[in-house]
C-alpha cells in the first residue's frame, strides 16, 4: 500500500498582514500604528490623539471589519505653520484656530445631537476668541488693559473706521471687517440661547462653522504678519 503524498505548505505571504497600518500625523510628522477599535461589517469612524504629548492633536480614522482603511483628519489650516513661527500673539491665534478645527471634527463624529451641538458651539467660540486676539493684539496693537474694555464688535468698528492700517494688506479692510463680523455673529449666537436681534442669529451648524473657518482664514490673509515697512 503506497503512502499518501503530502503537498508542501503554501508559501507565507510577504510581510505580516496582522501588523496594523502606520499613519503619519499631518501636524508633527510622527508615524504611528493605528488599529480599529472594534470589528464592524459597516464603515465606521473613530478619533484619537497623536501619540506625541507635544502634539496631542485630534486625528480621525475610517475602518471596515477590523482594519483601518484611511485617515480622515483635515490638515491644519495652511496659515497655522507660519503663525506658529511668530510671536506669542500669533501663536495663540494658531492654537485657537486649530482647536476650532478639532472641535468641528468631533462634531462630525458625534452620534448624539447634544454632543454635536456642543462641539460646533465650541468651535465657533474658539474662532471668535481667535478673532479678538488677532484684531485686538496684533492688528490694533492694544495692550491687555485696553483689550479688556473692548468687545469684538468694538474692535471691528475700529478697523472699519480706519485704524490698524499698518497691519492690514492693501485693499483688504472691507474683507477683514466682513469676515470678522461673520465669525463674531456665529460666536455670539453659539454663546447664547437667544439673541436680541433674531436677524443677527447664525445657528452653530456644521455648515456655518465650516463657513466661519473659511472666513477666519480670509481674515488672517487680510492682515500683515509684520508691520508695513518692517525689515
Amino acid at each position: 500500500m503506497s503512502g499518501a503524498v503530502l503537498s508542501p505548505p503554501p508559501p507565507e505571504p510577504a510581510g505580516n498582514p496582522d501588523l496594523p497600518l502606520e499613519f503619519e500625523c499631518q501636524f508633527c510628522g510622527q508615524r504611528s500604528a493605528v488599529m480599529a477599535p472594534i470589528t464592524s461589517r459597516s464603515v465606521g469612524t473613530f478619533a484619537l490623539r497623536c501619540v506625541l504629548d507635544s502634539c496631542n492633536r485630534v486625528r480621525v480614522f475610517q475602518y471596515l471589519n477590523d482594519e483601518v482603511s484611511d485617515e480622515l483628519t483635515d490638515p491644519p489650516p495652511p496659515y497655522c505653520t507660519d503663525l506658529q513661527s511668530r510671536g506669542p500673539v500669533l501663536q495663540e491665534v494658531a492654537r485657537l484656530s486649530v482647536a476650532a478645527s478639532e472641535l468641528t471634527l468631533l462634531g462630525r463624529l458625534a452620534k448624539d445631537s447634544d454632543e454635536r451641538d456642543a462641539a460646533y458651539r465650541g468651535a465657533a467660540i474658539h474662532l471668535r476668541v481667535a478673532a479678538e486676539v488677532l484684531l485686538g493684539a496684533h492688528v490694533l496693537k492694544l495692550g491687555v488693559r485696553k483689550r479688556r474694555k473692548l468687545d469684538l464688535d468694538e474692535l471691528i468698528e475700529k478697523i472699519r473706521t480706519g485704524q490698524g492700517g499698518a497691519m492690514l494688506r492693501d485693499g483688504k479692510r472691507s474683507a477683514a471687517v466682513r469676515c470678522a463680523e461673520y465669525v463674531q455673529e456665529l460666536g455670539n449666537t453659539s454663546a447664547h440661547s437667544l439673541r436680541r436681534k433674531r436677524s443677527r442669529e447664525i445657528p452653530p451648524s456644521r455648515g456655518n462653522v465650516l463657513i466661519a473657518i473659511v472666513r477666519f482664514e480670509e481674515l488672517v490673509n487680510a492682515t500683515r504678519l509684520r508691520r508695513r515697512g518692517a525689515s
